[in-house]
C-alpha cells in the first residue's frame, strides 16, 4: 500500500517561504499586488462564494434588487478572501470563464471598476468618502466634504458614483471605527461622522440610479462585546444600518466540509483516487517544530480529508483560526510518517 506521501503531493507553492507570510487583504487588491492565476487555481468555489458572484454581477447588468451584501462569519479570513475573489473577477473578465458557473450570462458586462477600503487604513486624511473618491478619479468632487470631515449625503453619493458598473469593497470597518472615535470634529467625533456617512451610502446604492453598483461589507457583530459602551454602540447602529437593505451571505459552510476543500484545494495538487482507500489509516495532528520529511520552516501544510467521518469534530478547533495556521502533518497508521 502506497503511503501518503506517494499519493498527495503538495503545492510547491507551500514551500515557498516568501509566499503568503502575511493573510492578503484589500490594499494588496488595490495596488495590483495579486497573480490572479495562481489566486484562483487555488481557489476553491464554495456554495457561498458562488451566491455573492452571481449577486454582485446581476447587479452590474441592473438585474439584481440587493446592491448591499453583508459577509457574515465567525472564521477569520472567509470574508476577506471573497472580496478579494469577487474584485479580481469583476476587475479582470478573461478569469470570468475559468470561475464563474454561468459565465456566459455576463459576458456582455466588460471590466467593472473596483474601488476598495480597508479600515487598517486608519490614517486616511480624508475619510472613507475621500479615499473612495480619490480611486473613482473624482477626489475634487468631495472636496466640501474634507476640512472639516463631514458626511456626503445621499445626492452627494449619486453623483460619485453614477457611471459604469461599480463594486465598492469595505472591510475591516471595527479598528477604523475605534480609531475614529478618538479623533474629535467640531462637538462630535469622526466615528459618528464615518457612520452617518456610510448610511447614506447605503440608502444611495438603493436608488434607482445606482442600480449597477454593488457595495460589499463585512460584518460588524464580533467586535460588540469589545471596547467601551459607546463603542459598542456606534457599531450596533452601524451594524443596524446594514441589515436594512443588505443581503447576508455566509462566505464559507459553517456545517459543510466547506473549510477542508479550501485547505485541500489550497495546499495540495489533485490527488489520485486511491488516496480514499487510506483515510481510515489517517491520523492528524498539529506539529509545530517536529522533524520530518514535511518538516516546513515557514509558510502552510494543511491536509485535509473531507471524507473522514470524523473530521468534522476533530480538525474545526484547528481551521478555526485558520489565518494562523502553520503545519498540520499527517500520519500512516502502519507505515510511519510519510513512509
Amino acid at each position: 500500500m502506497k503511503t501518503l506521501f506517494e499519493l498527495c503531493k503538495p503545492r510547491q507553492s507551500v514551500f515557498e517561504e516568501t509566499k503568503r507570510e502575511d493573510v492578503l487583504n484589500l490594499s494588496d487588491l488595490r495596488e495590483g499586488r495579486i497573480e490572479c492565476d495562481s489566486f484562483f487555481e487555488e481557489n476553491y468555489l464554495t456554495d457561498g462564494m458562488n451566491t455573492l458572484f452571481h449577486t454582485a454581477f446581476n447587479r452590474f447588468m441592473k438585474q439584481g434588487q440587493t446592491g448591499v451584501v453583508k459577509l457574515t462569519q465567525a472564521m477569520g479570513g472567509g470574508k476577506t478572501h471573497n472580496m478579494l475573489a469577487l474584485g479580481l473577477l469583476a476587475a479582470n473578465p478573461e478569469f470570468r470563464s475559468k470561475v464563474l458557473t454561468d459565465s456566459e450570462k455576463y459576458k456582455a458586462i466588460g471590466r467593472v471598476r473596483v474601488v476598495a477600503f480597508s479600515g487598517r487604513e486608519s490614517d486616511a486624511p480624508f475619510g472613507i468618502w475621500g479615499s473612495l473618491a480619490e480611486q473613482i478619479g473624482k477626489k475634487e468632487a468631495f472636496s466640501q466634504y474634507y476640512s472639516p470631515l463631514s458626511a456626503p449625503g445621499e445626492t452627494a453619493w449619486i453623483n460619485l458614483l453614477s457611471g459604469d458598473p461599480l463594486l465598492i469593497l469595505i472591510d475591516e470597518l471595527p479598528p477604523y471605527l475605534e480609531n475614529a472615535k478618538s479623533k474629535t470634529i467640531g462637538n462630535s467625533d469622526l466615528c459618528a461622522v464615518t457612520s452617518t456617512a456610510l448610511a447614506n451610502l447605503f440608502s444611495a446604492i438603493g436608488k434607482a440610479h445606482l442600480a449597477n453598483v454593488c457595495l460589499v461589507i463585512s460584518d460588524l457583530k464580533a467586535v460588540y462585546e469589545s471596547g467601551s459602551e459607546l463603542i459598542r454602540g456606534a457599531f450596533r447602529n452601524l451594524e443596524n444600518e446594514v441589515n436594512r437593505s443588505a443581503l447576508d451571505i455566509e462566505p464559507v459552510g459553517s456545517s459543510s466540509d466547506d473549510v477542508y476543500h479550501i485547505l485541500k484545494k489550497g495546499c495540495l495538487n489533485p490527488c489520485q483516487a486511491r488516496m480514499k482507500s487510506i483515510l481510515w489509516q489517517l491520523l492528524i495532528k498539529m506539529m509545530w517544530q517536529k522533524p520530518g520529511k514535511w518538516d516546513l520552516p515557514v509558510s502552510h501544510l494543511i491536509i485535509c480529508i473531507p471524507a473522514l467521518k470524523i473530521h468534522t469534530r476533530f480538525i474545526r478547533q484547528f481551521v478555526i483560526c485558520m489565518p494562523d495556521l502553520r503545519r498540520i502533518q499527517v500520519f500512516n497508521r502502519q507505515e510511519g510518517l510519510f513512509g
